[in-house]
């Protein structure tokens, strides 16, 4: 794919999921993963947390399985978002804690133990209005 955000270079993928986890396994370091809340859907950002966490039988966890890792992965902390006030969308404060609000939603903990700490996003700089109104509207 190409990054339009990043001066136009190409982006082949080939340090994905499994290549991510392995490094923090590594380095023996907690795991952070940002959804896409600006051009993703909640049915993708459901889905991979479904294929990198979910321990039973489904088409996420399977397919997880056949690409070689059998067991679920432990995600510590999960961005919604990223710089959408931005790159990441040009949203306004109350809309993006709004999409934060439902997309949050299906950033589901499948293995009772683990929690995943949801994070939103914060201003590009010392913009407090903004940070403030997202988390009136993210935390009503």
């Amino acid at each position: 794919m190409i990054n339009t955000n990043w001066g136009g270079v190409v982006e082949d993928n080939s340090f994905g999921t499994h290549e991510y986890f392995e490094l923090c396994r590594q380095l023996g370091c907690k795991t952070y993963i940002n959804g896409n809340l600006g051009s993703g859907t909640v049915r993708e950002m459901s889905e991979w947390i479904e294929y990198m966490t979910f321990d039973g039988v489904s088409p996420m966890s399977e397919l997880r399985k056949q690409n070689g890792h059998m067991d679920p992965w432990k995600v510590d902390f999960f961005g919604i978002g990223n710089e959408n006030w931005g790159c990441g969308g040009n949203m306004t404060p109350d809309y993006y804690a709004n999409e934060y609000r439902r997309y949050q939603t299906f950033v589901r903990d499948y293995n009772g133990g683990q929690h995943i700490q949801k994070i939103c996003c914060g201003a590009s700089c010392d913009d407090y209005e903004w940070t403030k109104e997202v988390l009136a509207t993210c935390f009503i």
